[in-house]
């Protein structure tokens, strides 16, 4: 089951196969569905989607290029942003299942990223000094 959501992943995982009836059943409908949003075309793979609000076209990417498409959105054409709008952007154009841990990871062992982070323990205990005055 590579590309079924977080959620459904979940429900199926909760399930008990020995005492529900039900779990094939469930699984089957789960499996039916992802195979409603992913199709190919011209045999490339593609993941219907919707972002915004819109209906939308997703090429899926491949492990072996996703690091190249992190790469692209977070520090060529953004501007170093966080992982949500790294995972925002990337998503117009692109999917695979793992998006969203992938845009964290990325954004957490960006280097650029890493001096730019606010270092919060050295704040804290200037503030304890002053409020002693």
């Amino acid at each position: 089951m590579p590309y079924l959501t977080d959620k459904a992943r979940a429900l199926v995982g909760r399930m008990d196969q020995s005492k529900s009836s039900k779990y094939n059943e469930v699984k089957e409908l789960i499996l039916r569905e992802c195979k409603l949003t992913l199709y190919i075309k011209d045999g490339i793979l593609f993941h219907r989607g919707v972002v915004a609000g819109q209906d939308c076209e997703q090429l899926c990417v491949p492990v072996t290029r996703r690091t190249q498409v992190l790469t692209l959105a977070h520090e060529v054409y953004g501007a170093h942003l966080g992982p949500s709008k790294t995972k925002d952007r990337i998503r117009l154009s692109f999917y695979w299942p793992t998006l969203s841990a992938d845009s964290k990871q990325h954004c957490r062992t960006c280097k650029p990223c890493q001096k730019r982070a606010k270092n919060n323990s050295s704040r804290s205990r200037t503030d304890n000094s002053d409020s002693e005055i």
